[in-house]
């Protein structure tokens, strides 16, 4: 808390009151009617640059006149364009991250990219990871303010990350309690000491009637690392429940993995009631978004259907599962057949007989409970919104 100390302007004799403020102003003040220009960083995957988006939007509603670019990954600007309001996107590739090119082309566009960065002046640069290299970037832009969160000790996103002197590095680090383990409540946390609203996505159009082929179920199964995949005979198993429930069935996936996708499901392919779609990812986000319910690993896929009101269901990986699964999603995991659940993408288990067993040993059954979850969240959720606005009735399932 911080106490303001200000001259009592009724008697004008020097008395002062004390003003109980409920809590501190950051360093760079609030970020709520400003001017000038920000640049947000966006060096991860694209799960992270959904999540980020909502932190633009808000940003940019409270900040109208203020321009606002992203320095980021090249793969990154589709999804952060689909979702979030900016005017640039700067292509940037950092050696110091595995994923990011390491060749000399690579290093050379990125000389000139923090260049062009550098000569623009911003006046903030912010983001959401606080890890030393992000922290470094925001440094390296010569923006005034480098705004950070900071984690306190103890909370479990530091196990994602490189923390050791990160803090060191900002000059407005924001602190973020370890009381809010999720990553989406800490980055509301963050947003709303910076002064802003929270997180905000332009949500998809509420279908106010179910089409004629009742509810449809997208799945995605692909993700970036073999620890977050599910078998493909698992994957099989709940087409055919879904299917026997009446359910039509989208099997989401991104260009280059079509073939893989054909080769597994090319027997459910031949089923008219299940349609496979891979695109980019504009094309993805769309079919996504006329989906009434998502069955994905913890990826991009669960990360933009909670953006788009989608919900969820997430089969976790090797993390504690309070970390990224997003608000409202149901979660399954078998974490409790390995004993080093959750080891934080270490992965003691490579090479033994129960690899990626918490993911590998998630139960069908368990996956269609949760579905029956989500499903029914959403319906009650809805009989109340239909009974507030005079719609009852509505079959709707989407947030």
């Amino acid at each position: 808390m911080v106490l303001s100390l200000r001259r009592n302007q009724e008697t004008g004799r020097g008395q002062h009151v004390f003003k109980l403020l409920a809590k501190p102003i950051p360093p760079c003040g609030i970020l709520s009617g400003r001017e000038g220009s920000c640049i947000v960083l966006s060096m991860r995957q694209l799960g992270d640059a959904v999540i980020g988006s909502g932190f633009i939007n808000s940003l940019r509603r409270s900040n109208p006149k203020m321009t606002i670019d992203v320095l980021g990954l090249p793969r990154l600007e589709e999804a952060v364009r689909c979702f979030g309001a900016v005017r640039d996107f700067i292509h940037v590739n950092f050696p110091v991250y595995g994923h990011h090119r390491r060749d000399i082309s690579a290093l050379k566009e990125t000389f000139h990219a923090i260049r062009m960065v550098r000569a623009r002046k911003y006046d903030y640069c912010i983001n959401l990871i606080g890890d030393l290299r992000e922290n470094a970037i925001g440094i390296l832009t010569g923006a005034k303010w480098n705004i950070a969160p900071v984690w306190e000790r103890g909370h479990l996103f530091k196990r994602k990350m490189t923390d050791t002197g990160a803090a060191l590095l900002t000059n407005c680090g924001i602190i973020i309690p370890a009381a809010y383990p999720g990553f989406y409540e800490s980055m509301r946390y963050l947003a709303n000491e910076l002064g802003l609203a929270g997180l905000e996505w332009p949500r998809a159009p509420r279908r106010e009637e179910q089409s004629k082929d009742g509810i449809t179920i997208a799945i995605h199964p692909g993700a970036s690392h073999p620890s977050r995949h599910w078998l493909v005979d698992r994957w099989q198993a709940v087409i055919r429940e879904l299917r026997l429930r009446g359910y039509k069935v989208k099997i989401l996936g991104a260009r280059f993995e079509r073939a893989g996708l054909l080769s597994a499901f090319s027997k459910e392919a031949t089923d008219r009631g299940v349609e496979m779609v891979t695109e980019e990812v504009p094309s993805f986000i769309s079919c996504l978004a006329a989906a009434d319910a998502l069955i994905g690993m913890d990826s991009f896929s669960v990360h933009a259907a909670y953006a788009l009101g989608v919900p969820v269901v997430v089969l976790n990986g090797s993390a504690d599962p309070s970390i990224l699964t997003p608000p409202g999603g149901a979660v399954t995991s078998a974490g409790h057949l390995c004993k080093h659940f959750p080891c934080y993408y270490s992965y003691p288990c490579i090479g033994a007989k129960d690899e990626y067993i918490c993911v590998r040993g998630i139960e069908v059954s368990a996956v269609m409970e949760a579905l029956d979850a989500v499903v029914e969240r959403a319906r009650l959720r809805h009989l109340v919104q239909d009974g507030v606005n005079g719609h009852a009735g509505s079959q709707d399932l989407r947030i």
